[in-house]
């Protein structure tokens, strides 16, 4: 067990800092410190439930630690935990760990405790849980089943508990330090304990710390070894010396303490052997098992890289290294392991297996390297160093007034080789070259995910990235993830090295910030005077309370309520000797309070005036981070019929990102947003007198400490913590919008135009992938194309488009099972499942929703069948003039032994050459509004034409290879030309 605490000897003079406590006196016959007994010392910690009556978390009096009752509550909603008594148990023990924590005490050195039980036949069930809370040296212990528990609860507990209180050796007094992190002499992390201590752990001290009183423990295992101490490195025997030989080799990691919730893995060193030709880890292979979620098979160099996993419950994390004997390689590995707390701000969010943190830097996939593989192929061409059967999230955390960011290869010109010939593509010189970048529907095995992206400021129209190049893409859609899938068959590349990206933030273009000096209310325990019975004062919490109509509020004196501007009494809290105080505010109005709510004047009646109302959001301390806003009601006017809030909007300004404009019906909805360098918080609704309307408004806004669980990731809109649920888009409705198009009076859209956001789901722990797909109301995702025209069930496949066909508004899910897109549109919506973490929907609408509609309204599905002739009529005549020129490249190359007047290289360079001329006149024949999907047998049709002049160059494998990759760059241009068609909706989506 961890103590947070140390007791050691030094000759000093300590102040108690309690609020009423007399200094600790040096006896001047001992020169020994003494405490005063007469000392009562206060413990209230915001890491436990605060107290829902008049008493305190703990006492700490002469030297002893006496805790309150601990009940399975949640600090943050105040409310039973779900699950049962085991949940309950759990939950009031580790609420008991912080307590004591914060008394300077710990498990340990509880010396006795008692369980109250609501039902005595839970008595089994509780000591299961209990016993993962005390392993040995059980405390005394008293239990006892009672008629009624507070708040309807299971299980209560309380606590005495000793205290590191003061110690006498030498005549001397007794100091304390923390068992923090230090920097070791040998720039390794230790913790700062006693020399003896670290001796009993069997960790090395490396430096001092605390002023030289403690040493710097460094704490090394290696293999078979078990650890529940933070900062622990796994090494291979005999590190730092290599290894040769096979066998397997574990790491079992433990939890500190109940707290914890997540390991950082360092790889500070780790060389294995490479993988075969195909990028599996067949020699050597390193597992990480008993985690949250699946972690790739590891193998090969990846020294510098770390990787987060998520602890599943209380179960352990394991690391298993196999190595082979059937091969000679100097392994090496030493692993830091970093353990993290639940409310640590540094915690990665779920489902991000890489996760930065700095506005610019470099982002590698696995093993990946400048030299080719050893391992050969079939065909004799090398092998790839990417390894096979990966998908995962690379995230970086959005820095406050940063809005975009830009990934790119950088001036290494092999950073990007990912699927294809890398090998022929350096023999060509195209590597890294535009030449060699491929997109869309071309990437359907090995590729990377940036949801919508520009290139120069176009937009890409695409997602997803392979080839043997990678433009520099710039994306404005948060959260930053850049997701990357590998599959299992990798011979058909040759030479891919994977990737190493470099990235960069980029400003917001308009971030307004208003930093104002403002004081907030004390948010400490209030002091009630009890006059009519005469016997003093009593103490409760400022927390949070239900108030009678169920809205929260915050637990306050009658009198303090009254003197809040906009607070109103609404049932009581605190055993009844406080009221829970709503905050209710109208325009205008500013507040530093959590939990406040803002509504439209005469609220609950309904506003048809015209103006601007404001309201402004104030930090209640430093430690706030981030803003939950509610639309428990938000009943504004329909956009126009081009989607535009022309009308009535909300905005919200002033904070790290930019939030869209929002107008319609959105109750129901929320937002999350992040405080930018302090500066506050405004939400503007603004309603125009053009429009005979009845609005409605009351928005709740919560403020969320730093430390908090419950903070969304940064990036994130929208975010959502449970296993299943349904998430809007902006004014999503079962009904048209009634604003006409001017062109054809046909009911414009009631999806909003200019948006992109994310919205989020936690990955739960032992949850790998999540499904989407459309509720039970056919109109549920309709999102582009005309939605009128089609019948009422807009059902499948008539509605449903994905891909290059989605250029507009779309949703975007990374690497959906059995869909080689990540783009969907139109419609309708097929349910689709991605395992590819973390678990994002990105949003996307552009601003012109007009000329969509009238085009889309001109090309109905049949027509497309129709365009799809010419294409074909024009690529057939084409690919006559390939074909010919193909076969006189081909025979000459066959003849090359036979004085052939070319060279090989210049052969195979016109053979490249022949297949982009294509691509050009194909271009030509579809760019502007001709373009439509290119169905899969047009593809195949092709692909069997132009291999026909090939077939008399089979023995030559090097020309196979290179001309692969060109009809590879062909089918890249051909299904993602300039200028696709767009088209529009009318209502938007609603998944599930």
């Amino acid at each position: 067990m961890i103590h947070c605490y140390i007791v050691i000897q030094v000759k000093i003079n300590i102040m108690n800092q309690s609020m009423g406590c007399p200094r600790n006196q040096i006896n001047s016959a001992t020169s020994k410190i003494e405490e005063p007994t007469t000392c009562k010392r206060i413990i209230n910690t915001s890491n436990a439930p605060q107290a829902v009556g008049p008493y305190n978390q703990a006492i700490v009096f002469d030297k002893t630690v006496y805790v309150s009752g601990c009940l399975g509550l949640n600090k943050d909603t105040m409310k039973l935990v779900e699950g049962g008594v085991k949940a309950e148990t759990k939950q009031a023990l580790t609420s008991l760990g912080h307590i004591l924590q914060a008394a300077g005490s710990s498990y340990a050195n509880v010396l006795k405790t008692t369980v109250y039980l609501g039902n005595i036949d839970d008595f089994a069930a509780v000591n299961e849980v209990y016993k993962e809370f005390f392993a040995k040296d059980f405390p005394a212990r008293s239990c006892f089943q009672v008629a009624k528990l507070p708040l309807g609860a299971r299980v209560e507990i309380e606590a005495i508990a000793g205290f590191w209180g003061w110690a006498s050796i030498w005549g001397i007094g007794i100091v304390r330090f923390q068992n923090g992190v230090c920097p070791g002499a040998d720039g390794l992390d230790g913790t700062c304990y006693t020399k003896r201590q670290c001796s009993d752990i069997s960790g090395v001290a490396s430096g001092s710390c605390a002023s030289n009183i403690g040493v710097c423990c460094v704490l090394q295992r290696t293999c078979g070894a078990t650890s529940s101490y933070n900062n622990t490195y796994f090494v291979n025997p005999a590190f730092p010396s290599t290894m040769t030989t096979g066998g397997v080799c574990t790491f079992i990691i433990q939890k500190c303490n109940p707290s914890i919730c997540q390991v950082r893995i360092d790889f500070l060193t780790l060389t294995l052997a490479q993988p075969d030709a195909n990028g599996n880890c067949i020699n050597d292979a390193m597992n990480i098992v008993g985690g949250g979620a699946n972690i790739p098979t590891i193998c090969g160099e990846n020294s510098g890289l770390h990787v987060y996993v998520d602890f599943n419950g209380d179960a352990n994390i394991k690391i298993v290294i196999s190595t082979s004997s059937d091969t000679s390689v100097a392994r090496s590995w030493k692993l830091k392991i970093a353990q993290i707390a639940c409310d640590c701000p540094t915690r990665a969010p779920s489902g991000c297996l890489m996760y930065y943190t700095d506005l610019s830097g470099t982002v590698r996939s696995f093993n990946y390297g400048t030299t080719v593989s050893s391992y050969l192929l079939p065909s004799g061409q090398p092998g790839t160093r990417q390894l096979a059967n990966t998908n995962y999230g690379i995230c970086v955390r959005m820095v406050p007034g940063y809005c975009g960011i830009q990934w790119s290869q950088g001036s290494d010109s092999v950073s990007f080789t990912v699927s294809g010939d890398t090998t022929a593509a350096v023999g060509l010189g195209i590597v890294g070259a535009p030449a060699s970048y491929m997109n869309g529907a071309s990437c359907s095995t090995d590729f990377i995910v940036v949801p919508d992206p520009s290139i120069n400021g176009v937009p890409a129209n695409t997602d997803r990235f392979c080839g043997n190049g990678l433009p520099a893409l710039t994306t404005y859609s948060k959260p930053f993830v850049l997701t990357t899938v590998t599959d299992g068959n990798e011979l058909p590349d040759s030479g891919n090295r994977g990737f190493a990206l470099s990235y960069t933030q980029l400003r917001c273009a308009n971030i307004i910030m208003v930093i104002t000096n403002h004081t907030s209310l004390d948010r400490r325990g209030k002091i009630l005077p009890l006059w009519g019975w005469g016997i003093g004062l009593v103490r409760f919490e400022n927390s949070i309370c239900s108030s009678s109509d169920f809205l929260s509020g915050t637990c306050y004196t009658k009198y303090q309520c009254s003197q809040i501007t906009g607070g109103v009494a609404s049932g009581y809290c605190a055993s009844n000797l406080g009221v829970c105080c709503l905050v209710i505010l109208g325009c205008g109005t500013s507040s530093s309070l959590n939990n406040t709510y803002f509504v439209n004047t005469g609220y609950p009646t309904a506003y048809s005036g015209s103006g601007s109302c404001t309201y402004t959001i104030k930090q209640c301390n430093p430690n706030i981070c981030q803003v939950r806003i509610d639309f428990l009601t938000l009943s504004l006017a329909q956009p126009d019929a081009n989607g535009t809030c022309a009308y009535d909007s909300l905005n919200i300004v002033g904070g790290a990102s930019q939030v869209p404009t929002i107008c319609g019906e959105n109750s129901g909805q929320h937002v999350y947003l992040d405080f930018y360098e302090g500066g506050d918080i405004t939400i503007s609704i603004t309603t125009s007198s053009s429009v005979d309307f009845q609005r409605f408004w009351n928005i709740q806004v919560a403020q969320l400490d730093c430390g908090c669980p419950s903070l969304a990731p940064s990036g994130c809109l929208m975010y959502y913590t449970d296993v299943s649920g349904t998430v809007n888009s902006f004014n999503y409705g079962t009904t048209a919008n009634g604003a006409l198009l001017a062109t054809n009076d046909r009911p414009g859209t009631r999806q909003l135009v200019n948006q992109n956001y994310g919205i989020c789901v936690g990955n739960q722990p032992g949850f790998c992938s999540i499904t989407w797909s459309q509720t039970g109301d056919p109109y549920s995702f309709t999102v582009t194309g005309d939605t009128i025209g089609l019948s009422v069930d807009p059902g499948l496949p008539n509605g449903s488009y994905n891909g290059t066909s989605c250029t507009t508004d779309y949703v975007v899910i990374p690497n959906p099972f059995g869909v080689n897109a990540d783009r969907f549109c139109g419609n309708a919506f097929p349910t689709v499942t991605s395992a590819s973490k973390p678990f994002i929907l990105t949003v996307v609408t552009d601003g012109n929703e007009v000329d969509d509609i009238v085009k889309q309204a001109q090309i109905a599905p049949f027509q497309a069948e129709k365009a799809n002739f010419w294409v074909w009529a024009l690529a057939l005549y084409n690919l006559l003039i390939v074909y010919a020129w193909d076969r006189m490249v081909c025979q000459e190359l066959v003849t090359e032994n036979d004085n052939a007047a070319k060279s090989r290289e210049v052969l195979l360079q016109e053979l490249v050459q022949a297949n982009l001329v294509y691509v050009a006149l194909c271009n030509l024949v579809v760019e502007r509004h001709l373009h439509l999907i290119i169905h899969t047998s047009l593809m195949a049709d092709f692909l069997l034409l132009i291999m026909a002049p090939l077939v008399a160059c089979t023995l030559l494998k090097d020309v196979i290879q290179i001309f692969i990759r060109a009809q590879t760059c062909f089918f890249d241009e051909l299904t993602n030309p300039f200028t696709p068609f767009t088209s529009q909706s009318y209502s938007d989506f609603n998944v599930a």
